[in-house]
């Protein structure tokens, strides 16, 4: 198994200020992330977008999108998320 990202609540925490550039809003939702083989998850924020309702509860992966090239070439992930597709258990031979 790969990375699953699990939402257990839909609150959001909101901050907001003012700086040299103008007003600002940080929306983050909390969620766990469950790495392969390792035994606990890790806690983990996800940023939302200005108008992004909140994630579900549920069972995530990462979408395609979540990946980008950077201004310097570097790989840059920004989370968003999917729904994780359950696979069907394999048929016992009769």
């Amino acid at each position: 198994m790969g990375i699953k990202i699990e939402v257990v609540s839909r609150d959001v925490d909101v901050r907001s200020g003012t700086n040299a550039r103008g007003d600002w809003t940080i929306r983050e939702q909390h969620a766990y992330l469950h790495k392969g083989s390792e035994p606990y998850p890790a806690l983990i924020k996800i940023t939302l977008e200005k108008d992004q309702p909140a994630y579900e509860p549920g069972n995530y992966q990462l979408a395609d999108s979540s990946f980008f090239v950077g201004k310097y070439n570097d790989l840059m992930c920004r989370p968003r998320l999917v729904p994780l597709v359950a696979q069907a258990a394999p048929a016992k031979a009769s």
